[in-house]
């Protein structure tokens, strides 16, 4: 069977796509939930467990932020008020306020 470097690229590069994603398929990852203070509206986010400030994009006045754990997150609020959580368990966010962003690694 002959191959031309043309294939052999083509097959590399697709080796090496598919390495990457299964890579970055087991990074781990924190479910987050934000709640809002009426206990009526919240939304569930994953953040990367490897560090990355990664921001919510959401305006939602936050109360309690629960994690199901396998990481410890810091989360970044509005008005100043920082919250972290390790492992899983729930966090009030006292006053209640829109969080921009979190930070997340893995135990």
């Amino acid at each position: 069977m002959k191959f031309t470097a043309t294939t052999v690229a083509f097959l590399s590069a697709a080796l090496a796509v598919q390495a990457t994603s299964a890579n970055e398929a087991r990074q781990p990852q924190a479910l987050i939930t934000f709640v809002d203070a009426q206990l009526q509206a919240s939304y569930t986010m994953y953040f990367p467990a490897d560090g990355t400030l990664t921001y919510t994009g959401e305006t939602l006045v936050v109360a309690h932020i629960t994690s199901e754990g396998g990481a410890t997150c810091t989360f970044f609020g509005t008005e100043g008020v920082n919250s972290t959580i390790v492992g899983q368990g729930t966090v009030n966010v006292d006053p209640p306020q829109a969080q921009y962003a979190g930070s997340c690694l893995a135990l």
